[in-house]
């Protein structure tokens, strides 16, 4: 009986070679000449078939160095059968096939050591592997510059998609195909019977597009086009075919288009959606709409339906998105223009977006929620003023970071209303603001009732309540709201939820507003710096009211406005700043 510790800590193949080696060689040595001869005149094509050796034959020659197993080699066509790819079988191979053959089928371990061998077959086209490890750049290139190689063969039952730039696969349900530099893969075993056809790659190549579309069969009606940061659907009801495109290069619309007209196929609508793909709700951007050239879809929305997705349940025309887009433009360059601190240019775009009054739209939801709807019609609620200020201030400076958060307001009698606020992450030199605030600017916005609370008339950039409140005064401030658990001070140790990574677990109810936190600030921020900017202090009175005073001066004021401007602000603000609460400072939304 073997010694059962010896192969204790040995892989699966390098036990069956010590194991059954001496075996099989007494079994075919006498063999050995006329497989030598047969490796040497086998023409067109060669197969080396294994029939791998059982777990149990394994475990049972361990145990008993006398069982039996067949290890015997047959030679028939083209086809040579042997129980396990053992060295010596390995060795006759590269040693005497014949180097003339135009076909390969072997399982890996024949080349896994050494791909170079493949190029002294000048005459070979097509390649199967029994292993879907081969599939990296590595051996994908070699292959195709160093042999002539034109066909890639898997016979595998997993296969994934590398990350390899140039490299598409596409799954019918009943193959999965690929294409990498002119060199074609196939796996012929996996089915997953979809009823779409699904593609994956890097960044899709259009010149694939054709190969694409006669993969599908007539009772598929979806093409799932999968990259990084792209993905595009195409929906079929007979040949009508509706294209939703998300991809930085939103002028690809125009190639789907002609594609399909060029195919026979009517295009019923193009959807551009501006959320980019990403592996998880961190891994997502919008598109970075304000630079784009739109000549080509101007043109293009003259030819076909366009429209344009928001989310999952707002679509806009694309006549309405291009008003936000041209709105949008004017707004970042008034702010863009002036010479501004990261703070300043926040509280210019807080200005710009509490100047809408709060309406709510008699007509849809969204119409007073999503920036486009907003601009148009001039209805906005407090989703619509996170929002607002969120688009404004995107990519108009790296030093601001806005993001909005949801929370539940409770009044007095135990009826509650659900509201959006913004968070904004600050990096000022000039005022020495670093860190997490908060921001209402709903609350901040213009109220009928404001003159009757406030004893003396004001309009909506007067107020600033709600503006840049330290986490550490947000309980004060919004004494009302659902606790939001980072805030909760009292009960929540941040720094312990840091370090132990419990700050950002799912089960804690605040799971989703952390997410928004590690979005502002990407994922590589050290916990160090999340937990000061939580415990950012209250900004100064004075400081503030600077902030205030040269944003208005930005705005156009003339110093005699300001001057006035600065002493109402200063009223109305100043009762808020005492430490004690001697004023209901509540104003009624």
């Amino acid at each position: 009986m073997l010694e059962y510790k010896w192969w204790y800590n040995m892989d699966y193949k390098n036990v069956i070679e010590k194991a059954f080696n001496d075996d099989f060689d007494k079994v075919n040595s006498y063999r050995y000449q006329d497989i030598i001869n047969y490796l040497n005149t086998v023409n067109g094509s060669f197969t080396l078939e294994t029939y791998f050796i059982s777990m149990d034959d394994v475990l049972n020659k361990l145990n008993n160095n006398d069982y039996f197993v067949d290890l015997n080699m047959y030679a028939s066509n083209n086809t040579l059968k042997c129980p396990f790819p053992f060295e010596k079988v390995i060795k006759l191979i590269r040693d005497n096939l014949n180097r003339s053959i135009t076909k390969l089928n072997i399982p890996e371990a024949i080349i896994e050591n050494d791909i170079s061998w493949l190029k002294e077959f000048k005459n070979l086209s097509e390649l199967t592997i029994s292993s879907i490890n081969f599939l990296n750049k590595e051996n994908l290139d070699y292959i195709v510059n160093n042999t002539s190689i034109k066909k890639l063969i898997f016979e595998d039952y997993s296969i994934s998609i590398p990350e390899i730039d140039g490299l598409i696969l596409i799954d019918n349900g009943e193959k999965n195909i690929g294409y990498y530099n002119g060199l074609e893969l196939e796996n012929t075993i996996t089915k997953t019977n979809k009823n779409s056809v699904s593609v994956t790659t890097n960044t899709f190549d259009f010149k694939y597009m054709d190969s694409v579309l006669k993969s599908k069969s007539d009772n598929i009606n979806l093409i799932e086009i999968n990259g990084n940061k792209e993905e595009f659907k195409i929906m079929f009801d007979g040949k009508d075919v509706t294209i939703e495109v998300s991809s930085k290069n939103m002028d690809i619309s125009k190639d789907f288009v002609l594609f399909f007209k060029n195919k026979g196929y009517n295009v019923k609508e193009v959807i551009i959606n501006m959320e980019l793909p990403g592996k998880n709700i961190l891994d997502k951007e919008k598109i970075k709409y304000l630079d784009y050239d739109y000549e080509g879809l101007d043109k293009l929305s003259k030819e076909v339906d366009l429209s344009v997705k928001f989310s999952v349940i707002d679509v806009s025309s694309y006549e309405d998105y291009r008003g936000l887009v041209e709105s949008m433009k004017y707004y970042k360059k008034v702010i863009t223009d002036c010479n501004l601190s990261p703070v300043e240019r926040l509280t210019f775009a807080y200005d710009l977006v509490k100047s809408f009054s709060y309406k709510e739209s008699p007509n849809e939801k969204n119409e007073s929620r999503n920036p486009y709807k907003i601009i148009k019609s001039g209805y906005i609620v407090c989703a619509g003023y996170t929002a607002m200020l969120e688009e404004i201030m995107s990519n108009i400076d790296d030093k601001v970071s806005v993001s909005d958060f949801g929370v539940t307001c409770y009044n007095d009698d135990g009826t509650y209303e659900h509201h959006s606020r913004a968070m904004a992450r600050i990096d000022d030199d000039k005022y020495n603001i670093h860190g997490l605030y908060i921001m209402d600017p709903t609350w901040d916005s213009y109220k009928k009732n404001g003159k009757d609370v406030l004893k003396e008339d004001y309009n909506a950039l007067d107020l600033y309540r709600y503006f840049l409140v330290p986490i550490s005064e947000y309980n004060r401030v919004f004494p009302n709201d659902s606790s939001v658990g980072v805030f909760d001070f009292k009960y929540r140790n941040l720094n312990n939820e840091l370090v132990n990574n419990e700050f950002f677990n799912k089960e804690h109810n605040d799971f989703e507003f952390s997410q928004e936190i590690t979005k502002i600030y990407g994922e590589d921020t050290s916990k160090e710096e999340i937990l000061k900017s939580i415990n950012s202090p209250k900004i100064e009175f004075n400081t503030l009211m600077e902030i205030i005073k040269n944003t208005r001066l930005a705005e156009g004021y003339n110093n005699e406005q300001v001057k006035e401007e600065m002493e109402k602000v200063k009223r109305i603000y100043a009762r808020f700043y005492p430490e004690i609460d001697s004023v209901n400072e509540s104003i009624k939304r």
